[in-house]
C-alpha cells in the first residue's frame, strides 16, 4: 500500500512574525506532516510547536535577499494541537501550507529536500529539480513553490500531479503531489500569471517498510501461482 495523502490546510497573513495553520483533518498517529513557510525578505523561520516539535529540513533564501521558504516535518502523535506555529524573525508578509501523509518509513524520505535541489529565477515558468534514483514504486513525491510577491498567482498545475494547495495575496505558495511509480520523478513545472523572483524544491516520502514487503509478498505469490500454472 503506497503513501496516501490525508489532507492540508493554508493560512497567510500581510505582515507579523506568528504564522499558523490550523491542523489538517484527518491526522491519525505516526502520519508525517509537511510544513512549507514561504516569507518576504529573509527572516530566520523558527518552530514554536512546544512539545508538538518539527524538525526544520531547509531554511532558504531566493530572489537574492528578498525572500525565503522553510521546509519542516513532524511525526503526528496520538494526539496533536489544532494548529502549528512556527515564528519568523521579523515582522514579513507570509504564507504557510501544512500537509499530511499516511504510511510513511520511519526514515521518512526517499528524497531529501536541500539547497541543491532547491531551484530558483525571475521568469513566469517555475520548475523543481527532478529525483533522478532513489524513489520506489509507492513513495510520495511532493513539491512546493514560493513566489515573492503578494499580487500574482501560480497559473498551472504541474502535468500529472495532484495540486494540494494554492495561494496568492500575500507571499504565493504552492503544494503538489504525485506517487511514484519508478526510480525517477520528472520536474514538476508551474506557471505564473506573471514573472516573479521565485524558489522551489522537492522531496519524496518512503513508503513504509511494512507496505514494500506486502508488496513484494503479492509479487511473490503471483510469481509462485505462474510457477504452479506452469507445472
Amino acid at each position: 500500500m503506497a503513501v496516501s495523502y490525508v489532507g492540508s490546510n493554508s493560512a497567510g497573513a500581510s505582515s507579523g512574525t506568528a504564522v499558523s495553520v490550523s491542523r489538517p483533518a484527518g491526522i491519525q498517529s505516526g502520519d508525517i506532516v509537511i510544513a512549507f513557510v514561504n516569507a518576504n525578505n529573509t527572516p530566520t523561520i523558527s518552530d514554536n510547536n512546544g512539545s508538538y516539535s518539527f524538525t526544520q529540513v531547509l531554511n532558504q533564501s531566493y530572489n537574492g535577499t528578498s525572500a525565503s521558504y522553510g521546509i519542516f516535518y513532524r511525526v503526528a502523535g496520538s494526539s496533536e494541537p489544532s494548529s502549528y506555529a512556527f515564528t519568523l524573525a521579523s515582522s514579513q508578509r507570509w504564507e504557510m501550507i501544512a500537509a499530511a501523509y499516511r504510511g510513511v518509513d520511519a526514515g521518512i524520505f526517499s528524497a531529501f529536500p536541500t539547497s541543491s535541489t532547491h531551484t530558483y529565477g525571475t521568469t513566469s515558468s517555475v520548475t523543481t529539480s527532478a529525483v533522478s534514483g532513489g524513489l520506489t514504486a509507492g513513495d510520495m513525491v511532493v513539491a512546493v513553490a514560493g513566489g515573492d510577491s503578494n499580487s500574482p498567482t501560480f497559473t498551472g498545475t504541474p502535468s500529472g500531479w495532484n495540486s494540494r494547495q494554492n495561494l496568492a495575496g500575500y507571499q504565493m505558495a504552492t503544494l503538489a503531489d504525485i506517487a511514484a511509480t519508478g526510480t525517477n520523478q520528472s520536474a514538476a513545472l508551474w506557471t505564473a500569471s506573471t514573472s516573479i523572483g521565485w524558489g522551489a524544491n522537492i522531496l519524496a516520502l518512503k513508503m513504509a517498510a511494512v507496505q514494500q514487503g506486502r508488496k513484494m509478498s503479492g509479487v511473490m505469490a503471483k510469481k509462485m501461482s505462474w510457477f504452479r500454472r506452469g507445472r
